[in-house]
């Protein structure tokens, strides 16, 4: 089974952007391993309460108009993948990183956020 990394990603974004709580639980549940792995410069979470709750909380402080959006392709291979992002307004960033994440049976298990 190939996985289409680009299709998975950009699954992940709108799921960070989704304004809905519960749906942005139900993301996670689709999207996520059972226990996944979530750490960035700021925070390292174990498992889909806390990375709900971080997201739910992200997601909470974002300035009217504005989104995370994909800067780049998805750069993947064999259960793991890279790609780039920004926050803000499409084409005036105040924001932006590179992710890896690495799947397991086709889903994310951990995630590695690096800020720029």
């Amino acid at each position: 089974m190939s996985t289409d990394y680009q299709a998975l990603i950009e699954k992940f974004i709108a799921l960070v952007n989704e304004p809905d709580d519960t749906h942005r639980r139900a993301g996670i549940d689709e999207l996520f391993t059972e226990s996944p792995e979530y750490c960035d410069p700021d925070i390292q979470t174990v498992g889909k309460d806390g990375l709900a709750a971080h997201l739910n909380k992200l997601r909470a402080g974002f300035p009217p108009g504005v989104s995370f959006y994909l800067t780049d392709k998805v750069n993947g291979h064999h259960d793991q993948a890279q790609f780039k992002w920004a926050f803000g307004v499409p084409g005036s960033p105040f924001a932006g990183g590179t992710d890896v994440v690495v799947l397991e049976g086709g889903r994310i298990k951990r995630l590695h956020a690096f800020f720029n």
